[in-house]
């Protein structure tokens, strides 16, 4: 499972990503993996949006 960071909503922010341990500060071309935790940012209103591509399978 990969996930471009293009797929979240305009106004939803990744702040930062930690990965095996790791931080990383995204970029447009990070993928997101399994078992990332993601700190986000974004408008109570886009809440449902990041749900959908969270959960979507790819």
């Amino acid at each position: 499972m990969d996930k471009s960071l293009q797929r979240f909503p305009p106004a939803a922010n990744i702040i930062i990503i930690l990965r095996d341990g790791e931080t990383i500060s995204p970029t447009a071309k990070t993928k997101l993996f399994q078992g990332d935790v993601l700190y986000i940012l974004a408008p109570d209103n886009n809440r449902e949006d990041l749900d959908l591509v969270l959960r979507e399978e790819n």
